[in-house]
């Protein structure tokens, strides 16, 4: 599917700094551009470069408020964006999120690396990509992003209701073994 853009759009962020992690949603963009075969052979390592930092450029500007600390404590910044998660993991799991509770867990512990990074950390990069394409094919970047992480949650229940505070964050720190289409099918 081809998505389009304006020139609005396509204005660089000069506002946002670089935010620690960014080279992870890099990455991914990067990785299908130097494989795509429009660029043929002889392409110069250039075309791709500025076609990754464009694309990045874009992405970062429909997601910003997440990476601004200014708007932290509002709905669009990243805390506003957790506390969004955790209410909606007590309306569609009570147990699970009772089990949270009794731990005293921060959501803010393994929710922050998920929607800053799109889960670019938690699963091999074929994996990544089929995700990102979940996630990014909506007008809004984000709101995909709560479903995923309360799949993931719902995956990983059992495990998660027989572990303690360090056994919940262990748990949530190694997705690699769920199967994406179980998350998104």
């Amino acid at each position: 599917e081809i998505y389009t853009l304006s020139l609005h759009d396509a204005l660089p962020i000069f506002d946002l700094s670089y935010v620690q992690g960014m080279n992870e949603i890099i990455a991914p963009i990067y990785y299908v551009f130097s494989f795509d075969k429009t660029y043929g052979v002889e392409s110069s390592i250039d075309n791709i470069e500025a076609d990754t930092f464009w694309t990045f450029n874009c992405l970062m500007t429909q997601i910003k408020d997440t990476f601004n600390r200014e708007k932290d404590g509002e709905d669009i910044g990243l805390s506003g964006k957790v506390k969004r998660l955790k209410s909606m993991l007590e309306i569609v799991d009570p147990q699970l999120y009772s089990h949270f509770e009794r731990y005293k867990l921060e959501f803010s512990n393994f929710a922050y690396r998920w929607f800053i990074l799109f889960f670019s950390q938690d699963f091999l990069m074929i994996d990544i990509l089929r995700l990102w394409d979940y996630i990014f094919a909506p007008e809004d970047k984000i709101e995909n992003c709560y479903f995923i992480s309360l799949a993931i949650l719902l995956i990983k229940k059992d495990e998660l209701l027989v572990s303690d505070l360090t056994g919940i964050l262990s748990n949530l720190k190694v997705l690699k073994g769920i199967n994406i289409e179980e998350i998104i099918g």
